[in-house]
């Protein structure tokens, strides 16, 4: 499987890599964006199958990055550390 990870935060960024990679063998990280531009560009371009996406981010956050895609036929996971997100 194909996988983008799109959040502000690196450390968080870096963590879900770290995990995917070790647990998951599956697996492939083909793009790690930290803005929602960076990951328009990046699903665009390299047709994922699963995005996992940050919710908050500066500019704009990941409901209004998803409006933006040409390409939507990937599987989508919310990743966020804000509670109120999380049900």
């Amino acid at each position: 499987m194909r996988v983008i990870i799109i959040d502000d935060d690196e450390r968080n960024l870096n963590a879900l890599n770290e995990k995917l990679t070790k647990h998951c063998a599956e697996v492939v990280v083909i793009a790690k964006c930290d803005t929602a531009e960076k990951g328009i560009k990046a699903i665009d371009e390299k047709k994922p199958d699963i995005v996992f996406l940050d919710i908050e981010m500066p500019v704009m956050n990941g409901f209004l990055m998803l409006q933006q895609l040409a390409f939507k036929n990937f599987e989508l996971i919310f990743v966020t550390a804000y509670n109120h997100y999380a049900i």
